[in-house]
């Protein structure tokens, strides 16, 4: 059977909406074990993405191709991860999904203590 996508993470048109939606299935995972990376992908040409990592079976869900992916094969290059509370805590600041900025981080890192 196929893992399932998380919660939220589906979507009509997904395409651009990265951000969006790997805020929406983190903030809806009441398995506390979902990651959200951003980071950026290298093709077809480089650009900023967000995508949702399993610790639990090392895999990677891509909300624009709504598919799960091993993590070793997946091509998203990270600069940041978030738990579920650092990002929690960065939308209700900033009102954004993200891509969140140095300074956002700081204040959220504060806010979390």
């Amino acid at each position: 059977m196929a893992k399932p996508a998380p919660r939220r993470a589906r979507a009509r048109k997904p395409e651009r909406r990265c951000y969006e939606l790997t805020g929406m299935a983190l903030s809806y995972d009441d398995t506390g074990r979902l990651i959200l990376i951003h980071g950026t992908m290298p093709e077809p040409f480089r650009h900023d993405h967000a995508w949702v990592f399993d610790p639990t079976d090392n895999t990677v869900f891509d909300t624009t191709d709504q598919r799960w992916y091993p993590a070793d094969e997946y091509p998203g290059i990270e600069h940041h991860r978030y738990t579920q509370i650092e990002a929690a805590t960065l939308m209700s600041l900033t009102g954004n999904f993200g891509s969140w900025t140095d300074d956002e981080r700081a204040a959220a890192a504060k806010e979390i203590g």
